[in-house]
């Protein structure tokens, strides 16, 4: 696959497939707090339909070049959690 839309969209489904089994494992648990559970799928839902429409408003260069940004942040910040003192709190 080349198209940069194309993979989101397939990424999204295979999350939805597995997020849904993983709801599924968690109500029969009964493993759920509801009202924070609400609140999230709500900021989810709103977020995602956000991200795709301004997905589809900016050049596919763009969004490689977003992603390309992501990876070095997140190795950047893996290197520092490792190899310095300093604290990277939400990693």
């Amino acid at each position: 696959m080349q198209n940069l839309k194309e993979m989101n969209g397939l990424k999204n489904l295979v999350s939805a497939i597995l997020t849904s089994i993983a709801v599924c494992i968690y109500i029969i648990g009964g493993k759920i707090e509801w009202l924070p559970a609400l609140i999230m799928g709500i900021s989810a839902a709103t977020g995602g339909y956000i991200g795709a429409s301004i997905s589809y408003k900016i050049a596919d260069k763009w969004g490689y070049l977003g992603h390309y940004w992501d990876w070095f942040h997140l190795i950047y910040l893996l290197y520092l959690k490792r190899h310095t003192r300093m604290r990277v709190s939400f990693l």
